[in-house]
């Protein structure tokens, strides 16, 4: 039995699609399977008809089947919305082949371009910047983990025998509600409590956010616990933005101390930032860590190649590679890299938008000030103009009563 399978917006259904259905049963189908976006379409916008009207039309205009195609891809680019779509198709186990239009015809020009975008070379290069990414090797590949927390930490990599990852993540499972700060919580075998944020934007209130995620990690005494249960707790920072301009530095770290002597307050509160906007002038200090510039590097690559050049020879990181690339052939994986991607790109749109929002307040907020200012200076004008008009009727009289 030939099961024809289309994959569609129908956004609206018009006689070219149920054309296309008619072709299919030509062609010899025995029923037709569509997969088909919901109420959301690829360009980010609402459907014209909800899913259950259009699924409706198309069931009227020759398919048998229709089924949804899940958000994350019925939102994606043209290639993931056509990959999604295969996956639904392809689960049914029914469906013996695809039917869709093209404008081009050559159906060989189409079979390089999708071995391309399937390939290797064809897919996205996620780097560490990419938070999802980021969490995904620390949380897959432990002597990663350990060498980005001894170079952070300044300490010998043997002395952390063990590492564990607090608040793992399952991978490929898309990241909703609060799970979307994908910070990574470790507790060290002495005791430590790290907590690791990668920010590639720029968050206007970091500072205050970097001490509440502190003060939670730290909180966490247990009822009839003592105070000296009380473990000493890192927020480590890895921005991509200069937290403070008039204090820009590759790797700062600040605890409570004594202002006037610097005598150290506790040791159990740390927070570090390294500044990977600075890495070009911490290249040319030679007290800077080789091993921080290193990782610096590893968070800044912007390709795969770039990434196994700075590889090249150090076991750690050339395992770093091979990881990132397992992760990378999971669709679904390279999918919620993609998500965290446009999650990122929503919240630099809406802070410009409300920057530009608050420019363009306080530019009507001056014109109003000025305007008003300049209202307060005719009225004073005129006032002045009136009393000088009164004093000259005052002399007339008086020189009429001296008369």
């Amino acid at each position: 039995m030939s099961v024809t399978g289309i994959i569609c917006e129908y956004d609206p259904l018009h006689t070219g699609h149920a054309w296309l259905m008619a072709r299919a049963r030509e062609a010899g189908a025995s029923a037709v399977v569509c997969a088909m976006s919901g109420n959301f379409t690829q360009r980010g916008g609402f459907a014209a008809a909800d899913k259950l009207a259009r699924a409706e039309m198309a069931v009227a205009c020759g398919a048998d089947l229709v089924l949804e195609l899940p958000t994350l891809w019925a939102m994606s680019t043209a290639e993931r919305f056509a990959r999604g779509g295969v996956e639904v198709l392809t689960r049914t186990g029914v469906v013996t082949e695809l039917l869709f239009g093209s404008e081009s015809g050559d159906m060989a020009a189409l079979t390089r371009c999708a071995d391309c975008l399937d390939s290797e070379e064809g897919r996205k290069f996620y780097g560490m910047r990419n938070d999802y990414m980021f969490h995904a090797v620390l949380q897959k590949n432990e002597e990663v983990l350990r060498n980005l927390l001894a170079t952070l930490l300044e300490m010998d990599e043997a002395d952390i025998v063990s590492c564990h990852i607090e608040n793992p993540i399952e991978l490929g499972k898309e990241i909703e509600g609060k799970d979307c700060i994908l910070d990574v919580k470790i507790k060290l075998n002495d005791a430590r409590i790290i907590n690791i944020e990668l920010q590639v934007y720029k968050q206007t209130y970091w500072t205050n956010r970097s001490l509440l995620y502190w003060a939670r990690a730290y909180d966490i005494l247990k009822s009839g616990e003592g105070y000296d249960m009380l473990l000493p707790t890192y927020h480590i920072g890895i921005l991509d933005f200069t937290l403070f301009e008039d204090h820009s530095k590759f790797m700062a770290k600040y605890q409570i101390m004594d202002v006037e002597d610097g005598y150290l307050y506790s040791d159990k509160l740390c927070i570090k930032v390294l500044d990977l906007t600075q890495l070009e002038t911490a290249r040319s200090q030679s007290e800077t860590d080789k091993k921080l510039l290193k990782w610096a590097s590893i968070f800044k690559a912007e390709t795969l190649e770039e990434l196994e050049q700075l590889a090249n020879g150090e076991e750690v990181f050339e395992n770093m590679v091979v990881t990132m690339k397992q992760l990378s052939e999971d669709e679904k994986i390279r999918m919620q890299c993609e998500a965290r991607e446009d999650y990122e790109r929503c919240l630099i749109t809406e802070y410009n938008a409300g920057k530009q929002d608050g420019i363009e307040l306080e530019r009507k907020n001056t014109e109003k000030e000025r305007l008003n200012t300049e209202k307060e200076r005719q009225r004073a004008d005129a006032a002045t103009k009136k009393a000088a008009e009164l004093e000259d009727e005052v002399k007339k009289l008086r020189a009429m009563l001296v008369k």
